[in-house]
């Protein structure tokens, strides 16, 4: 019997050491196993080692994390690390090295003596599910480790809808915003900030009530028409008070972050070409219920019966108010001009035309929308870029409007040393809008009288004759008082919608700059310093060109001329 004692893992190392067993301790239980014979994967004569250092990614270049490393035939395995790195000390240099993770397809590489190695995992096909990292504007985290309420939409769901504009493609993806459309026109359909709100109204100013824009952690106070929706990788909508603990009040009526894409290091050049057409149809006008011609003749003669018009025909009323065919023919049998069956012949005729139907074949149209992007990204070992490219074309429903937008983006990143990494993007965008449709059908730009009380275009109006020649309505003054004038000098008075729209000649050009730099130095790990800079800068130019042959130059020309 001995008195000696000796710790029972330093037992078992002494016991198993030069026995083809092996042991593990679980516990207060020790499992024998026998020992795998490990197999010698390299070449004979060759039996060289080295520390092998290397990072494991995933397909967008992102650290994967917890990825196991292990070297086949043995027992020697590692993890990686928060950054995606690994590290394996007196690995032979023509071993076969093991990466595998949950979610990705396993790897085997050969190694080929190279101390440094970088794995690029791809998803499994059976676990092709999205990585939901929510991005605050200051920091990406994990769905686990985000604190609050958030919504994300990734690239992929982002891009099921179709559109020129941001917050429309948004529309029906997410159940946090709420779309308002209530003071749209029918002709159109892009949605602004002041149009969307998240959590309700923190604030009766309106001025306040849209949710903060973040892009690329800096607010954005620009028009989001500005960037490309081809150009955005996800979005984040955050939508309760945890918000404010980030952005403060702004955050009050909820944030939406934006990111846009960018490049990674070490990938080959990547080149996405998207093309997309969209035509809409042009409203149908006979939808809702409308007062029909015959009808809402009927109430202009009994109108006409009981006094109503009686000051607008006065003689001795200077101003000559414009009034609606039907007055004009009822007035023209009161003063004896032409005879009641006469007036009720031309009054027939009239109740015959339906100003919806030239509405729907002069002034709307099918709209059709065109997009063309194209971009590149890639990066080597210590840069990484983005480049893109856009083409927006838009035909709207009213005849006369149309959109061309080209925009343009840089983004790089560069690492001139260990740890520091610098970084500068460029985002342009130039916009022509052409506004030269006159309005929509009910509009009050289709009044005929602008002047309190205003008169609304008549039911029974006609824009062009059989031939499709445009035809002159009542605009501001009587007709019979334009035809009656025989003053020299004077341009000719008549006011013809259809002209007008061909005549237009009024745009608006907008050009946006948006200038991104940033610094980030990696201090040690777990802790960083990023110095972000921004510079915004947009130019807005309108055009109102009057012609001499348009309505406005003539009216203007003859109200200094009589």
């Amino acid at each position: 019997r001995t008195t000696d004692r000796m710790p029972i893992l330093d037992l078992l190392k002494k016991l198993f050491g030069t026995q083809p067993l092996r042991y593990e301790v679980s516990g207060k239980t020790i499992i024998v196993n026998k020992r795998k014979t490990e197999n010698n994967t390299n070449p004979a004569g060759s039996n060289d080692l080295l520390d092998l250092k290397g990072k494991v990614l995933n397909e967008k270049g992102d650290p994967v994390i917890g990825a196991t490393v292990a070297v086949k035939g043995s027992e020697r395995s590692t993890a990686t690390t928060l950054d995606g790195s690994f590290t394996l000390r007196g690995v032979q240099k023509r071993a076969v090295i093991i990466v595998s993770n949950i979610g990705f397809e396993s790897r085997s590489i050969k190694l080929s003596g190279d101390a440094e190695i970088t794995v690029v995992l791809k998803l499994a096909p059976t676990e092709m599910k999205e990585v939901v990292v929510m991005n605050t504007g200051y920091q990406q985290l994990p769905k686990e480790r985000a604190t609050g309420s958030f919504e994300q939409i990734s690239e992929k769901k982002f891009n099921q809808r179709f559109s020129t504009g941001i917050l429309n493609r948004l529309e029906g993806l997410s159940s946090t915003i709420l779309m308002d459309r209530r003071f749209l026109s029918p002709g159109s359909y892009k949605l602004e900030k002041g149009n969307i709100s998240i959590r309700g109204l923190s604030t009766i100013t309106e001025t306040i009530k849209s949710p903060l824009i973040i892009v690329n952690n800096f607010p954005y106070e620009g028009d989001l028409e500005s960037i490309n929706p081809n150009d955005v990788e996800s979005i984040t909508v955050l939508r309760d008070a945890a918000a404010a603990s980030i952005w403060g009040a702004r955050a009050g009526n909820g944030v939406i972050v934006i990111t846009t894409k960018k490049g990674n290091y070490k990938q080959a050049t990547r080149v996405t070409v998207n093309s997309n057409l969209m035509v809409m149809n042009k409203p149908d006008l006979f939808y809702m219920p409308y007062m029909s011609s015959r009808d809402f003749i009927d109430v202009e003669r009994m109108l006409f019966a009981n006094g109503k018009y009686d000051n607008d025909i006065n003689p001795s009323n200077q101003m000559r108010p414009a009034i609606s065919p039907v007055i004009e023919i009822l007035a023209s049998q009161k003063n004896g001009s032409i005879t009641e069956e006469r007036a009720n012949q031309m009054i027939d005729s009239l109740s015959h035309f339906d100003v919806r139907n030239d509405f729907s074949k002069y002034v709307y149209r099918s709209a059709v929308t065109q997009q063309y992007a194209v971009s590149l990204s890639g990066g080597s070992q210590n840069m990484k870029y983005a480049l893109s490219a856009g083409f927006d074309k838009e035909l709207l429903t009213l005849i006369g409007n149309d959109t061309r937008r080209i925009t343009l983006r840089s983004d790089n990143a560069y690492m001139p040393a260990k740890n520091l990494e610098i970084h500068l993007a460029v985002n342009v965008a130039s916009a022509l809008y052409n506004n030269n449709a006159i309005g929509e059908f009910g509009s009050g730009a289709w009044n005929y009288f602008n002047q309190y009380p205003s008169k609304l275009l008549y039911p029974y109006a006609s824009l062009a004759d059989e031939e499709g020649r445009p035809r002159s309505i009542p605009r501001n003054y009587r007709m019979s008082y334009i035809n009656s004038l025989q003053v020299p000098g004077l341009l000719n008075w008549e006011y013809k919608p259809l002209d007008e729209i061909r005549l237009a000649d009024n745009a608006t050009k907008k050009l946006d700059l948006l200038l991104e730099a940033g610094i980030n130095y990696k201090i040690i790990d777990g802790l960083q310093l990023n110095v972000n800079f921004q510079h915004q800068v947009a130019n807005v130019n309108m055009d109102r060109h009057h012609g001499l042959e348009t309505y406005y130059g003539r009216n203007q020309i003859n109200l200094f001329s009589r």
